[in-house]
């Protein structure tokens, strides 16, 4: 299983023929503002957190790259958390600051491949590490232009460092014995709930409307109403197929090649024999010979078509070819023997999906100008790849007239939201006060139009499989005959009512409450570690900004 990861420490040359695309899709659009996280360049001030300057984008794409990546890994999800995202890139810069201080060492070959199976995105549907999800992962980087297995690899490291250094700081977790016993309590009680459901979409209020209320709203909301800027490109792909037959190495180049790489490709055929007899061969040229030619060809025409896109440019600039040449422009493409491909006009949060161009690279032909039309060289899988502007579209806010009916169903939408919270108010209040009269709750509650669910005799380790656990938790706190106040889940109102709370009399037993014990020291113990680094970030900041 770790011979992924041992390929990549021991065995860093395999890697200069894979894209090595610093920054995973959609990392520029998770860093939030007031955060201290740039998204615009190099800014005017340095800011200095823990020796990165949060105000380059250079020292912060790095680290946005490996939080994303590390929040991929633990939670199995190709997302960020945005709300919080800001502190958590800060956090992690404030951890490995000082794990580098303490001079933490990296993990031994066992404990790595113990952290990597203990990751969400390795485990299987029973909560197991699994080697399908594993290999599966491993495919899904190696097919992903925009993801790189040195990008993951950072991610895992860090986060082993981050884990030991949030141990050493905070501790031990704690937890009280009375706590422990609450809980253990908690965990038994036999609950028996009704489950009421006001449906959203058939509730359709009367919601008055006039010019004065959506002029109002639409002045009151006018970052809602702004339309992003859009740029259009030409994409110009210098294809690495196409300097192959001109990358053909000698018989003397393909041994030298070969002896200088000897260890690799036997690592390359070890691995090609996975799953089968091993070839009791010894490794010899003539035996990889097909390999050799094949890798030392891939090499030159990726390095081919990476000067010829490099020759490109320089003559735009050299011959100080102007954007509105377009002449001249197509004249140089077709010496290339290149057709431009014109991409459609995209926002940055919402570039093309059909290319295999990294998503950094589409966002930052937003920085391109009349004066720099034409954008550094960008490696794919399968080209390298220029992007000349076409057109770039400023940011706008359309004017009130224009959007009229877009406002007006906002203002509806809205509207019927906030009559929907108000009906739940009043049916809560009509349903305690039958509840008070002696009428049994689903009888009121179906009388007022609401669909009921009955749930009997259950504890919170063992849920009925149709009840929403997050509408569970948000009510046992409640006793027998209460009622909730009404829950928003997807849209629809959700009311509990408690039909029965028995709390059980027996004592606990030893292991429960050692295992009840365990689970709230880790609570505690990540609530301690959170608290701490938050204060860490907060003064580093207090520091940056002075």
């Amino acid at each position: 299983m770790i011979a992924w990861t041992q390929k990549y420490i021991i065995n860093k040359w395999f890697f200069l023929i894979l894209l090595t695309v610093v920054i995973v899709a959609f990392v520029l659009t998770i860093t939030p503002a007031g955060s201290g996280l740039t998204q615009t360049g190099e800014d005017i001030r340095k800011r200095d957190f823990f020796g990165i300057n949060l105000a380059s984008r250079k020292d912060v794409g790095p680290v946005i790259a490996s939080a994303t990546a590390s929040a991929w890994i633990n939670t199995g999800e190709r997302g960020f958390i945005e709300s919080s995202s800001g502190d958590l890139l800060l956090g992690r810069v404030a951890y490995l600051h000082y794990a580098h201080k303490l001079g933490l060492p990296p993990p031994s070959k066992v404990e790595l491949e113990r952290y990597i199976r203990s990751k969400r995105i390795f485990l299987g549907e029973d909560g197991f590490f699994s080697k399908q999800a594993y290999d599966d992962f491993k495919q899904l980087i190696d097919d992903d232009p925009a993801i790189t297995q040195e990008l993951m690899m950072q991610a895992l490291l860090e986060d082993f460092q981050i884990d030991k250094i949030s141990s050493a700081l905070v501790g031990p977790g704690f937890a009280l014995p009375f706590e422990t016993q609450k809980q253990v309590e908690h965990s038994k009680t036999v609950w028996s709930i009704d489950v009421a459901t006001l449906k959203y979409e058939p509730f359709q209020p009367k919601v008055e409307i006039d010019e004065e209320k959506l002029s109002s709203y639409y002045k009151s909301n006018l970052a809602r109403f702004e339309e992003s800027a859009k740029v259009k490109v030409s994409l110009i792909k210098f294809d690495y197929d196409r300097y192959a037959g001109t990358a053909q190495p000698t018989a003397d180049e393909l041994r030298e090649f070969y002896e200088e790489h000897k260890d690799q490709f036997k690592e390359l055929r070890s691995s090609s024999e996975a799953g089968s007899e091993p070839d009791p061969e010894p490794l010899t040229f003539e035996s990889v010979k097909d390999s050799v030619t094949k890798v030392m060809v891939e090499e030159r025409a990726r390095r081919l078509a990476e000067e010829a896109a490099h020759a490109f440019i320089l003559k735009l600039y050299e011959r100080k070819i102007s954007r509105d040449s377009k002449q001249q422009i197509t004249g140089l493409l077709e010496d290339a023997g290149i057709t431009p491909i014109e991409l459609p006009a995209y926002t940055r949060s919402n570039p093309p999906e059909d290319t295999d161009l990294p998503r950094r690279s589409l966002e930052e032909a937003f920085a391109l100008s009349n004066t720099r039309y034409y954008s550094d060289v960008i490696e794919t899988n399968n080209a390298a790849a220029v992007l000349l502007l076409r057109s770039i579209e400023e940011a706008r806010i359309p004017s009130f007239n224009e959007i009229y009916a877009k406002v007006e169903a906002e203002y509806r939408a809205k509207e019927k939201k906030k009559l929907f919270a108000e009906i739940g108010l009043k049916l809560k209040t009509r349903l305690e006060a039958a509840l008070a009269e002696g009428n049994p709750f689903r009888k009121s509650a179906e009388a007022v139009g609401l669909e009921v669910e009955t749930f009997n005799d259950f504890t919170r380790r063992n849920p009925p499989s149709e009840l929403d656990r997050r509408l569970f938790i948000q009510n046992s706190h409640l006793g027998k005959g209460q009622i909730s106040p009404m829950v928003i889940l997807d849209k629809d109102g959700k009311f509990v009512h408690i039909l029965g709370k028995e709390i059980p009399e027996e004592e606990s037993s030893l292991s429960e409450l050692a295992d009840q014990e365990e689970i709230l020291q880790r609570i505690n113990l990540y609530y301690q570690t959170t608290n701490l680094i938050a204060e860490i970030v907060a003064r580093e900041q207090q520091k940056s900004e002075e």
